[in-house]
């Protein structure tokens, strides 16, 4: 039987996650690291995107972190901070993959869509908070009438909001939907 193990665990990629205290840390050819233990060109790579993403490097500054690790714990964090099987690093090609995780924090975060990004759809296409929502309340269930009630919003809306979330999924039916969201931590 063939299990999908964590990122890092058996492999040279690293898996980025954190506890309750938002404290991140790195699991990386089978160890566990701090994540600020890694080796410093690891290091580099996370703070050379940060460096790179203008409009985060000024919400980190505005939200009153002054260095550059403690913006890029925080960047780290909200960017790479959820425990999936996908590896954040995979050193041989420099490839960071950015994950879409819930945080707790979405909608009532300063670094909502600041620092962290939208979810980007499989035909490239940035899914709305919108159409999240509708995605989160698809995987959950419910009918196009519990979803238009649940939104305060008409069922033809629902309608086309789903034509949309569909073609931008490149899927065809709710439980296609559904597996989109549990893979990407939606729900």
């Amino acid at each position: 039987m063939k299990t999908n193990l964590p990122a890092g665990l058996v492999d040279s990629n690293i898996e980025i996650f954190s506890d309750d205290s938002e404290k991140i840390y790195a699991l990386h050819n089978g160890k566990r690291f701090d994540f600020f233990d890694l080796p410093e060109e690891i290091i580099e790579v996370f703070r050379n995107e940060m460096l790179s993403n203008t409009n985060a490097v000024i919400a980190l500054n505005k939200s009153g972190l002054k260095t550059i690790n403690e913006m890029l714990s925080q960047y780290v964090w909200c960017n790479y901070g959820g425990f999936d099987n996908t590896p954040d690093f995979v050193p041989e090609s420099q490839d960071l993959i950015k994950e879409f995780w819930n945080c707790g924090k979405r909608d009532n975060c300063p670094f909502h869509h600041k620092v962290c990004g939208q979810l980007i759809a499989p035909n490239g296409e940035f899914i709305t908070k919108q159409e999240v929502r509708i995605i989160q309340l698809i995987a959950k269930g419910l009918f196009d009438a519990e979803l238009a009630d649940a939104l305060n919003i008409s069922p033809n809306t629902i309608i086309s909001h789903k034509a949309n979330i569909f073609r931008k999924l490149q899927v065809n039916s709710k439980t296609e939907c559904a597996v989109f969201a549990y893979k990407h931590n939606l729900v």
